[in-house]
């Protein structure tokens, strides 16, 4: 029998996590699925300092929402012992800057669309060497 542990999550973190979930999914499935095999500390800790310290009412994503979730005894250990080692004042806290890290885009849209619009001039030819920007530059070395 697995513990179910209770989390609050922001409303845009709650309809983020949702929009991942599938028809026949539980949201402790979902949140299983979207960690996948990395371990938490891979995608743990990569907000910036001013994100990580910022007060959790106030930063802009709204009303909390109680979320529950079944995990594994196993996982829980790994989320606490993470969660200490971290110095995240509490579980919840960690569960959701993981999931924030998990359900972000890693590119902006604006980035996406410079991505593509790279590959397409790649595709058309429209590139220039390095030497001939270095000569167009007057770079020498």
């Amino acid at each position: 029998m697995h513990m179910s542990k209770s989390i609050q999550l922001s409303e845009e973190a709650y309809e983020r996590l949702a929009a991942h979930k599938r028809e026949d999914e539980t949201f402790s499935e979902v949140v299983l699925r979207l960690a996948g095999e990395r371990s938490l500390l891979d995608i743990a800790g990569v907000l910036s300092d001013e994100e990580a310290d910022a007060p959790e009412d106030g930063d802009g994503e709204g009303e909390m929402v109680k979320l529950n979730v079944k995990v594994p005894e196993r996982l829980l250990d790994e989320i606490d012992e993470l969660a200490e080692e971290l110095n995240y004042t509490n579980r919840s806290e960690f569960i959701r800057e993981v999931l924030r890290d998990t359900t972000e885009p890693i590119l902006t849209l604006g980035a996406q669309e410079g991505v593509s619009q790279g590959y397409a001039d790649v595709a058309a030819g429209r590139t220039t060497s390095h030497e001939e920007m270095k000569k167009k530059f007057g770079i020498d070395g």
